[in-house]
């Protein structure tokens, strides 16, 4: 809005439809929001709602520097590493959460030439140092000038499927050893009655 002096303010305007007997009319209702009460209380409540959204969800929501520096996180995140603390866990370097380093290394040289990486399968540690499989998806987040500030991300466990698959992949395995030393035992036994 503008006041009489000519000087601006914030406005929350709406425009409602009404039926009169001249016909359909536009009420416009305007409200100034220069009242810094409404806003910060307004502020606090979006505040509130988006942090209870990242504070619930299931997945593991972080904020890292390119040099591995853990910026925020939410609770899922610090479950999935196992820390029993959010102060250790924003101790830790992130390069040091991975099993191998140099997937980390491959990772960020990725998103050198992309900003945002949807599926990965990474393998990071636990804070006692177990290895742990996850999925991960993380965007570049860059400043004004184009350079990388942060990457933010998600991850789940998958640790269990994995574990499923490569059980799968060793049954699957032995039945083939299997089926093919049976095949080269009949073979030597029709070879053998000849």
């Amino acid at each position: 809005g503008r006041r009489k002096n000519g000087r601006e303010f914030p406005t929350e305007v709406n425009l409602v439809p009404v039926q009169t007997n001249d016909g359909p009319r536009v009420v416009l209702i305007s409200r100034d929001l220069s009242d810094t009460g409404f806003l910060s209380r307004a502020l606090g409540y979006s505040e509130h709602k988006y942090r209870d959204l990242f504070d619930s969800l299931p997945v593991g929501i972080y904020r890292i520097t390119p040099d591995g520096q853990i910026l925020d996180f939410n609770p899922a995140f610090q479950r999935l590493l196992r820390y029993s603390d959010r102060e250790s866990l924003l101790r830790v370097n992130a390069s040091a959460l991975w099993a191998d380093p140099a997937d980390r290394d491959q990772m960020l040289a990725t998103l050198q030439t992309q900003d945002t990486i949807e599926y990965s399968e990474i393998q990071l540690r636990w804070q006692d140092g177990t290895p742990c499989w996850f999925s991960d998806s993380l965007r570049t987040v860059r400043d004004v000038d184009g350079s990388v500030s942060y990457y933010e991300g998600v991850i789940s466990d998958i640790s269990e499927r994995r574990q499923a698959e490569e059980a799968r992949q060793e049954s699957e395995q032995r039945y083939q050893f299997l089926f093919e030393n049976m095949l080269n035992g009949l073979s030597a036994g029709v070879w053998l009655n000849e």
